[in-house]
């Protein structure tokens, strides 16, 4: 993203979604700082069970449930291999 970065992005979306939770996938975590309350960070490598964890953690924060996203068929076989 050209002049824009992943949390000037999600800044910009809060603003008009106030509900937005956000979920940061990097390598590069040293410095990264996260507002627990609408976003968390996961950091690669990663299985998909630890994809699925956090996701259920920010539909948590949300009120809702890993269920309702495995019920619309967007949760993946966690029996997979990681996730580079």
């Amino acid at each position: 993203m050209p002049g824009m970065n992943g949390k000037d992005l999600t800044s910009a979306l809060q603003l008009k979604l106030s509900n937005l939770r956000v979920l940061y996938i990097s390598a590069y975590t040293d410095d990264i700082r996260v507002d627990t309350g609408r976003g968390q960070l996961l950091r690669k490598p990663f299985s998909p069970d630890d994809l699925a964890k956090k996701v259920e953690e920010i539909l948590n924060m949300n009120n809702h449930s890993l269920s309702q996203v495995r019920s619309r068929g967007l949760a993946r076989d966690s029996s997979r291999t990681a996730c580079p």
